[in-house]
């Protein structure tokens, strides 16, 4: 079963004229919630690794004619350390404008950085589980953080991670998440579960849905972060080559709590070594 656009076309010349696209389920973010990295239940193999560059487009508008817009761009990247066994990281840049009745403030910093380790559990005809232990920092309103989601502390994920490729006229591949973020800081610690689905409707293209969740779970501090949300993301994936793909799509929440919910579009390039 492929696991890269390596493995992928190494797919197809088993099979001309047909593959599985699991590239898709190497990458972010992915991506962290607010574009979490979506570091799929495939490993990655020892000495390999994974670069994906992306950039986004974010506004949420609020009823009171106020409104938040950012541009990110980020890097996310894994590499194969033994077998298994993988580690990666991403660090997200963003600038941002708040606009509101009378004023506008701008701002701009890191707003995302993690880093992690991931281990298969246990693989077969069955699919895939593996297990991810990752370390972020959070961002604050001066680092260009969204309204409603700006922290301080350090965040701890813990997840698993379960995947399985399936064949048939319209190959492809379901991916599902389960994680607690502990949140050392003032937010309260939350539950995420996310879900993609990708289907290869010709061997150069994918599609993918995605989606994203957290919740809140337990009371956040005076002033700490405490939301839920929704968020659905399509997209689109060429294969360029063996080595390169580029991938685009949207973001568009659907439901929230303590957030107002925006939308956004983004373009990634994906890349292997």
């Amino acid at each position: 079963m492929p696991t890269s656009i390596e493995d992928w076309a190494r797919a197809r010349q088993r099979a001309p004229g047909r593959s599985i696209f699991l590239a898709a389920a190497l990458a972010t973010a992915l991506l962290t919630f607010s574009k979490s990295s979506h570091a799929a239940p495939w490993t990655r193999e020892k000495g390999e690794a994974f670069v994906e560059t992306r950039t986004d487009v974010f506004r949420a508008r609020d009823g009171d004619g106020g409104r938040f817009e950012r541009l990110d761009a980020g890097i996310y990247g894994e590499y194969g350390l033994f077998d298994a066994t993988m580690v990666g990281a991403k660090v997200v840049f963003g600038a941002a404008r708040s606009v509101g009745p009378g004023f506008v403030d701008n701002a701009s910093g890191v707003v995302e950085i993690e880093g992690f380790a991931q281990r298969t559990i246990a693989s077969g005809k069955w699919g895939v589980l593996s297990a991810r232990a990752a370390v972020a920092r959070p961002a604050g309103i001066a680092a260009g953080a969204r309204p409603g989601l700006a922290a301080d502390g350090i965040d701890v994920d813990v997840r698993a991670l379960y995947g399985f490729g399936f064949g048939g006229p319209v190959p492809g591949f379901l991916t599902t998440e389960a994680a607690y973020r502990g949140r050392t800081g003032d937010a309260a610690d939350q539950v995420r579960i996310d879900a993609v689905i990708g289907i290869e409707p010709h061997p150069d293209f994918l599609l993918m849905a995605e989606t994203q969740t957290a919740f809140s779970a337990g009371e956040a501090r005076p002033g700490g972060a405490d939301f839920d949300v929704v968020k659905l993301q399509p997209s689109l994936v060429w294969r360029a080559n063996d080595r390169l793909a580029v991938r685009i799509g949207g973001l568009i929440e659907v439901a929230a709590r303590n957030l107002t919910p925006g939308r956004g579009v983004f373009v990634a390039l994906w890349s292997e070594f």
